[in-house]
């Protein structure tokens, strides 16, 4: 009987130390990913909305003339 408990109670699973040496890097990668992805959005909308910018600009210009 105590032998059972103790197989019951006995850690089944092992991370080597290289296992966390990974997640840490897949954590990192994820951020970096994350950054990158946020950075291209927030480009894409600076250059929409400065196309807008100018195709206003452009039509009181001629409004002008």
């Amino acid at each position: 009987m105590l032998i059972r408990i103790a197989y019951l109670m006995a850690p089944r699973n092992y991370l080597d130390p290289g296992t966390g040496s990974m997640l840490l890097q897949a954590i990192i990668a994820g951020i970096a990913v994350a950054g990158g992805f946020l950075f291209a959005l927030k480009d894409k909308i600076r250059r929409k909305l400065n196309k807008q910018e100018k195709a206003e600009q452009t039509d009181l210009e001629q409004d002008k003339k």
